[in-house]
């Protein structure tokens, strides 16, 4: 009999996401992969054949994997989560090429648990908003989801296919997922999250006006569809629409509804920052330092606003500017909970270094890691000091 133990701690599954957390090539994980192929030691409870197809994937042996996988589900013994257990079965499936069968096995799963959505750890991804905020009961308003996570019974077929455009797309096969998607949409044109995910995948091609009609279309079959509305703003920012795609951020920030005793000027604020963040992942810097200038001036003691307006004038080669933004944030927050002080620390440091004041920036860090000796970007950007 396999111990589950005995490889126990070898794979990592990142939000049921395969990880080769182990090379192909490691002699331990291999002989021990290599056993299991005996057919007197194959697993005797499904928690064992689970284990054992979690070390098949991590050597990327994607038949051994679905084929543990596949006995986990008709052996004696409790599964831990046996719905994620199909979930991840489809997705090696479809990493192993057998397309048709992961459509089944998203079918089989989501037509005996139509919550899936809920208890899949791959997909708990969709179960927070925009802002991060975990979604709960009578903390949003709408349809908050990020992707569907429940189905009615005349709709499984839908979801299915859903899933595998999903995790194509997840997997980098997105030209297949999109042609999955666009299927989907013509069987089923009334499943708003299709046009949510097609969207993006329109914006890879460079056909930013069909991308813009799948969010209006997403949107008018869900008027309430949260995740629609900061997506949709992504792409007017990208095409200069700002002040359209703050409108769309505020209504996000409205359907939360721990934020209904803020002001309209804090409301408009966390909807800047929202844009900022957009901005800053895309490096426009100048546009970012706009909004955050805005942000600061509408709602004066929030930490992050300062911090989002520091790295903005990082990036503009503004050092002065970005160490004063910096140096506010750090006002702001309490002496005592000192890991809310390392990204402006860290901001302070690599605006030292922009500045060409490499003694400054030495201290800077060297007082980061006299608290936090570990950090990895404090050590990264002290590699970088003359």
């Amino acid at each position: 009999m396999i111990k589950a133990a005995a490889i126990a701690g070898l794979c990592l599954w990142v939000l049921g996401q395969p990880v080769a957390a182990v090379p192909r090539q490691d002699p331990t994980l291999a002989a021990i992969c290599a056993a299991q192929r005996d057919p007197h030691l194959y697993p005797q409870t499904a928690p064992e054949a689970e284990t054992l197809g979690d070390a098949y994937l991590c050597l990327e042996d994607f038949e051994g994997a679905i084929a543990a996988y596949s006995q986990a589900l008709n052996l004696p013994g409790e599964l831990n989560n046996p719905i994620g257990l199909r979930f991840k079965l489809a997705q090696v499936q479809i990493q192993g090429g057998q397309t048709l069968a992961a459509v089944e096995t998203y079918h089989n799963a989501i037509a005996l648990e139509p919550q899936y959505g809920l208890i899949v750890p791959s997909l708990s991804d969709r179960l927070y908003s925009p802002l991060g905020e975990p979604i709960t009961d009578g903390g949003m308003r709408g349809n908050s989801y990020r992707g569907p996570i429940s189905t009615p019974p005349d709709q499984i077929h839908a979801h299915a296919q859903y899933e595998l455009a999903t995790t194509l797309t997840a997997l980098g096969f997105w030209l297949r997922g999109l042609e999955i998607y666009e299927r989907n949409i013509e069987a089923n044109p009334d499943f708003a999250y299709n046009y949510l995910a097609v969207a993006p995948l329109y914006e890879k091609e460079g056909r930013f006006s069909d991308a813009a009609e799948a969010y209006e279309k997403a949107l008018a079959l869900d008027p309430d569809l949260v995740w629609g509305y900061y997506d949709w703003a992504k792409l007017l920012l990208w095409q200069g629409e700002e002040r359209q795609a703050l409108e769309a951020l505020q209504k996000v920030v409205g359907f939360h509804t721990g934020l209904d005793t803020l002001g309209e000027k804090e409301k408009e604020a966390i909807a800047l920052d929202l844009a900022g963040q957009i901005y800053l992942g895309r490096r426009q810097w100048s546009e970012a330092a706009a909004l955050y200038r805005q942000a600061v001036q509408n709602w004066p003691n929030q930490v992050p606003f300062h911090i989002g307006l520091g790295e903005s004038l990082n990036g503009m080669g503004d050092s002065r500017g970005a160490i004063a933004a910096f140096q506010t944030a750090l006002r702001h927050l309490p002496p005592e909970i000192t890991r809310q002080h390392l990204p402006a620390q860290l901001g302070i440091a690599q605006a030292q270094m922009n500045a060409e004041q490499w003694d400054a920036a030495r201290q800077t860090l060297n007082t980061i890691l006299e608290t936090f000796p570990h950090n990895r970007e404090a050590h990264q950007l002290l590699q970088y000091l003359p």
